[in-house]
């Protein structure tokens, strides 16, 4: 049990890179007026962030 709920910190923890990743892609997406690469990327960013909430 102890072992999956590490396996879970180190899970969330990638998670929060990847929306912090994906999130810097987006912003620099938008500014380049490339809304639907960022549309892409926001997409992504929410399907991350749900599944963060089902390993939590």
């Amino acid at each position: 049990m102890a072992q999956n709920n590490n396996k879970n910190r180190l899970d969330l923890k990638n998670i929060d890179k990847e929306i912090k990743r994906l999130t810097k892609e987006m912003k620099a997406y938008a500014a380049d007026l490339e809304f639907e690469k960022a549309m892409h990327c926001r997409d992504e960013i929410k399907r991350l962030e749900t599944t963060k909430l089902t390993i939590a």
